[in-house]
């Protein structure tokens, strides 16, 4: 067994040796109300991710998502997982596994205070974007993740840092200005600040902007037209970890999402079991 303090716990931006490695399940709810519509999406990842070496570590994450469209939902509709086709009002329900990631996280500094992790994100699952009546659930496409993490402990207080590059939905036509697609590109930049609460609890705020530019291609009657959009979400909320059991992790956070006029609140949900490594 590893010993380490809860202060260097945070899973995003440390490194497992060789015979480390955790396991966890991280519910997402967000709903968004727009244009006199709900839209609920309960994203719910199931991550295992292993120490190959001191400086590499490698991971495969699976996601299941229910999506609900109606005109009055809350967050207990989220694990209703219902099912039913897309009517003429845009109203829809659909659930399923939807993709599975890749991961390799690796060190970027001597310290490990500066890591990387990249994700290739597979679709799993037949017509997951909307297709005759069916609504949309997720992305066709393929998905790429890069981020870079620091971390910083001064006593009491953790800062944590992060910047990436998110691309979603990307095909054959990604890069093309006369053939058919939707691909988002995104930088995610996230700052959270945190102070332990003694060794076994922790108190966090999250801050989230990410501007989004996304290319499209569509189809009209005189002929394939290109659009691109651009739009920004931004995050803020808190969240809560207790450590327990020597080596599980409990999460909360709850957040206001906003993206340009469309307001959303989100809910989480973590449980990670950590192997071989004591926190506190």
């Amino acid at each position: 067994m590893t010993f380490c303090t809860a202060q260097n716990a945070n899973p995003s931006a440390m490194l497992y040796d060789r015979s480390q490695s955790d396991f966890r399940v991280f519910c997402n709810v967000y709903l968004e109300n727009s244009n006199q519509k709900n839209h609920l999406f309960n994203t719910s990842f199931f991550d295992f991710m292993a120490g190959i070496s001191n400086d590499v570590n490698i991971g495969v994450r699976l996601r299941y998502r229910m999506v609900e469209k109606a005109d009055s939902l809350s967050l207990k509709d989220a694990f209703g997982f219902r099912n039913y086709a897309l009517d003429n009002m845009g109203n829809y329900a659909r659930h399923g596994l939807t993709g599975a990631e890749l991961l390799i996280r690796h060190r970027m500094s001597k310290s490990g205070k500066w890591t990387a992790q990249h994700a290739l994100g597979i679709p799993l699952g037949n017509q997951l974007e909307q297709h005759f009546d069916r609504g949309f659930l997720d992305w066709n496409g393929l998905g790429w993740y890069t981020q870079i993490f620091h971390n910083r402990t001064m006593k009491r207080f953790n800062f944590f840092y992060d910047i990436g590059i998110r691309i979603e939905n990307i095909s054959r036509s990604s890069f093309s200005n006369t053939k058919t697609h939707y691909t988002t590109y995104g930088i995610p930049v996230s700052f959270l600040p945190g102070i332990f609460l003694g060794k076994q609890n922790y108190l966090y705020l999250l801050t989230q902007i990410n501007p989004v530019l996304a290319h499209s291609v569509f189809e009209t009657v005189s002929g394939n037209e290109s659009d691109i959009i651009q739009s920004i979400h931004f995050q803020l909320g808190m969240g809560y970890k207790l450590f327990c059991f020597r080596s599980w992790e409990l999460e909360l956070i709850s957040s206001l999402y906003r993206i340009d006029d469309k307001k959303a609140i989100t809910a989480n949900l973590g449980l990670r079991r950590y192997f071989n490594r004591i926190l506190y």
